[in-house]
């Protein structure tokens, strides 16, 4: 991958999981907030 493509998604993740997009994802995905697997999380959201 180029440079610029990293840092763009760099970017994008540090964007949703600031704006709490990211854990909506993964809510949905454990089927529901209380369920997710929190050693799924990356550490900057334990």
């Amino acid at each position: 991958m180029s440079g610029r493509v990293v840092r763009d998604f760099r970017s994008g993740l540090d964007r949703i999981k600031k704006d709490g997009t990211y854990m909506q994802i993964m809510a949905k995905y454990y089927g529901g907030a209380g369920r997710i697997n929190r050693d799924a999380l990356p550490d900057d959201l334990k």
